[in-house]
């Protein structure tokens, strides 16, 4: 299994998950209805899936959300990173291994 970066896949349903792989990454999801939710999510928590609710957003906005997240980087601060961290060491200790 490839390790994970970030994706876009289409869903039917807005969802906000953690889950861990069966690769050493973590799949991160967060739901998005707009471009500035998915800058957020991209830039404070790194997120690897994009969720966004089919029934809820049209496809302009949907689609500028996509080109949004898949164009931002995650912040590299101290604290964004200690807030990345500290969510991963939970995950790896309540999560099992998706396979």
């Amino acid at each position: 299994c490839a390790p994970l970066s970030h994706h876009a896949p289409v869903a039917r349903s807005t969802t906000s998950f953690t889950a861990k792989s069966t690769s050493t990454t973590s799949m991160t999801g967060r739901a998005m209805a707009d471009p500035f939710c998915a800058k957020l999510a991209r830039e404070h928590n790194d997120s690897n899936v994009l969720c966004l609710g089919g029934k809820i957003i049209g496809g302009a906005i949907a689609m500028e959300t996509v080109k949004t997240w898949m164009h931002t980087d995650a912040l590299t601060a101290e604290k964004y990173v200690r807030r990345r961290d500290k969510v991963a060491e939970i995950n790896n200790k309540h999560c099992v291994p998706v396979r």
